[in-house]
């Protein structure tokens, strides 16, 4: 029980002290108080304005923690900057010089103090700065160093006191001409270096994870946790550096862009190879690198690196294999030919790196590549043009993929994989707030993205799987969900947007144990990215009731992405169950702020984007968010284990020939529907004002089609019965869809049903 009421938490620790102090006390002791604590007043004030809390100030030391390492840089770049003023005005002899030693590192939190290894390595990094300078560790540096306007020089690794490993220490240099200059022994690899020490970490804590999880939680499937954690051990790891443009014309950029990814997703699934994402490895595309260091920060042994070089309807591609452990070519060759011979060649490359790195292939991979996704070279060009428009990932970008993917529709109408790539098109605009650029209304780019994803999921291929189970999650079809991701991770095994989506979803069903696994795999495949990643996990670990990591995940979060809102309702539950009552209220405000100024925040708008099947879980968030601050009323939310999944035939006897009505998630208006029994129907009411359309029945979906509010549109949604549900309250029964989540009851039966 010793440790009862101690609270460890990944901390930015500044400590500082005064260089000579000990002789300026015998110079003038009087005189030495006063400017000390003139000093010590300024310092307290800095470190406030940059989010930090002065833990305890003994003698001429001071110790401040902060959330973020940038702020703790910041901060005390901006305490030398007012000591260096405060000293010009002072004899030489008699100037007050701080250094400066920042560190990040695990802390023990008691009684408001901070105890621990991390508070340690602060003072030494103190101890070893120059007098009115800043050290910093390797590990702050890590986090640190390509997000703020300074230079680094790296001192070596440094052996300190009552720390067992050598520390790696750097200088900071606050000197504007050397702004993003690495100097000293590091400098060669280190424009990367936080992708090195991230790819080893994440090597070595997926394996640790899995048997950590497997010794914390019996309930996990050890056998399960030891045969991943094996075939992720022996399999050769691999990462696919983007092929060059050799083309005299630059607008050939997408093609080389295309061909690789091309090559990273046939890579990606043959489970016997372990191969890097495509968002990791085109960091590097456009700077010169070194094979051995890029294999040495993303963790793999072998790099694939070529160039292609296209010509009207000719195309050369050159591709070299690198063992870059042993920095020696395993095969290099070069492909001449025309875009119709496209496939073939990826296939080549394909089966030459599975040869060549005698990888064991499944009955199915051994197939190889049977059927193309399209046999039409132009709609495949078209194709690639739309794909590298959407990756690139940018409100000005995106927009422009739209033509490109119809174009491939068009010229071949069955060519699945355009389909998915619309259908992600729209809906991560949606997600990201970019429908304006892409001149359509909400209602418009969720239905364009469910009515993709029907074409796409005609011929399934990975990309359309995972948006199948983001959407299904989305409208309450979570083991449909989880089906769809599995499958996803089952055709790509290596994606790591698959392996995410499969841990979310194992999550949602009530799995975060196993869930886990998986994310600590997309981890693993995808180390240059890891902030959705780590914000998903967070959400793992705040459902097993391990409220610390889940702090000091979404922390990490934010500290990745400063600019997220995303991460607030987590730390708001996180930090409430820690009973850290203000952390929790700003958390809440952060998250807040990411909502639209016309919408409030309400349980039930909030919960019905956390999906969760575990009734305990569901409950502990609510309660969490309440104690936050968010308002307890409205308590009535849609819970996924209440509700009852209708068929296709008692859909028709329960919903034509009837009025239905419902209280509106937005507008909390009242609105009727009058519905006949041909399926044709009007609205009242509400947010949907007077409306006439139709609908209709798909298999066990509900689709309708109304001009003004789904803008002529069609809209499927799932219909259930709430067992949680009352007639007085119009929920006994919910339609969900993309468009809308409608809770409702049956009002009346109207004249014209003769069933």
């Amino acid at each position: 029980m010793a440790s009862e009421g101690l609270r460890r938490q990944l901390t930015a620790i500044l400590s500082a002290d005064v260089k000579g102090y000990s002789r300026l006390m015998g110079e003038d002791e009087p005189a030495t108080v006063i400017m000390l604590k003139a000093y010590r007043h300024a310092i307290t004030e800095i470190a406030a304005a940059h989010n930090g809390r002065v833990v305890d100030s003994p003698g001429d030391n001071i110790l401040v923690e902060f959330a973020s390492i940038v702020d703790a840089v910041e901060c005390g770049v901006a305490i030398q900057k007012t000591l260096k003023d405060k000293n010009s005005e002072v004899p030489e002899a008699r100037r007050m010089e701080y250094r400066i030693g920042i560190n990040l590192g695990d802390v023990i939190h008691d009684e408001g103090r901070i105890y621990g290894d991390g508070v340690n390595i602060a003072a030494r990094m103190e101890s070893l700065a120059e007098p009115s300078g800043i050290a910093v560790s390797g590990t702050a540096f890590d986090s640190v160093w390509n997000k703020l306007k300074y230079g680094y020089e790296y001192t070596g690794e440094h052996q300190v006191k009552n720390i067992k490993k050598p520390v790696r220490v750097y200088r900071v240099l606050t000197d504007p001409a050397q702004a993003g200059k690495i100097i000293g022994e590091m400098e060669g690899g280190r424009s990367a270096m936080p992708k090195t020490v991230l790819a080893i970490a994440v090597v070595v804590f997926l394996l640790g994870a899995i048997y950590f999880y497997v010794a914390n939680h019996p309930s996990m499937d050890a056998a399960k946790a030891n045969r991943i954690a094996q075939e992720m051990e022996n399999r050769p790891s691999l990462a696919v550096l983007p092929f060059s443009n050799m083309s005299d014309d630059p607008q050939q950029e997408y093609f080389s862009d295309g061909m690789t990814d091309d090559l990273i997703t046939d890579l990606s699934k043959v489970s016997g190879l372990m191969v890097i994402s495509r968002n990791s490895t085109f960091t590097y595309k456009g700077q010169p690198v070194q094979i051995k260091d890029v294999a040495r920060e993303l963790g793999v042994k072998y790099v694939l690196e070529g160039s292609v070089r296209k010509v009207g309807d000719q195309i050369r591609i050159n591709a070299q294999l690198i063992d870059a452990e042993k920095d020696h070519h395993v095969w290099a060759e070069r492909y001449d030919g025309q875009m119709a011979d496209v496939f073939d060649v990826q296939d080549q490359i394909t089966q030459k790196i599975v040869t060549a790195l005698a990888v064991n292939l499944t009955t199915q991979e051994k197939g190889g590549r049977k059927e193309y996704e399209t046999k039409n070279i132009q709609a495949y060009d078209a194709f690639l043009k739309g794909w590298n428009y959407f990756l690139l990932q940018t409100p000005e970008d995106v927009p422009k993929a739209i033509p490109h993917l119809k174009k491939a529709i068009e010229l071949d109408p069955e060519y699945s994989r355009a389909y998915a790539a619309l259908a992600y098109v729209y809906w991560r605009s949606m997600d990201q707030g970019w429908r304006k650029q892409l001149g359509v209304s909400f209602t418009a780019a969720r239905l364009l993205a469910a009515n993709y994803l029907d074409e796409a999921m005609k011929s399934p291929n990975s990309t359309a799987y995972l948006l199948a189970a983001e959407v299904s999650g989305r409208i309450f079809l979570l083991e449909e969900a989880l089906s769809y991701a599995q499958k996803a991770v089952t055709l790509a095994p290596n994606d790591h947007w698959a392996l995410l989506i499969l841990g979310r979803m194992l999550i949602y069903n009530g799995k975060p144990q196993e869930g886990l696994v998986y994310l600590n795999k997309a981890l693993e495949h995808d180390p240059q990215n890891p902030g959705r990643i780590w914000q998903t996990m967070a959400l793992a670990e705040f459902f097993l009731g391990n409220y610390d990591k889940a702090v000091s995940l979404w922390e990490r979060v934010r500290e990745f992405n400063p600019t997220t809102t995303t991460v607030g309702s987590g730390l708001a539950v996180s930090y409430a169950k820690l009973d850290q009552q203000q952390k929790a209220e700003e958390a809440l405000a952060l998250w807040k702020k990411g909502w639209p100024k016309w919408l409030q925040p309400t349980i039930p708008l909030m919960m019905k984007f956390m999906n969760v099947t575990d009734p305990t879980a569901s409950k502990t968030w609510v309660e969490s968010m309440v104690k936050a601050g968010l308002p307890a009323e409205p308590s009535d939310y849609v819970k996924p284990w209440m509700l009852e999944r209708i068929g296709q035939g008692e859909i028709k006897s329960l919903l034509f020939g009837t009025t239905i009505t419902g209280m509106g998630f937005y507008s909390g208006k009242q609105w009727w529907w009058d519905i006949d029994t041909d399926g044709a129907f009007e609205t009242r009411g509400g947010g949907f004002g007077d409306e006439t359309g139709s609908m209709w029945l798909e298999k066990d979906y509900l689709i309708w089609n109304l001009p003004k509010n789904t803008e002529g549109l069609d809209n499927k949604a799932a219909v259930f019965r709430n067992r949680d549900g009352d007639k007085k309250k119009l929920n006994e029964y919910v339609l969900a869809s993309v468009w809308a989540l409608m809770p409702f009851s049956i009002e009346k039966q109207l004249a014209q049903n003769h069933d």
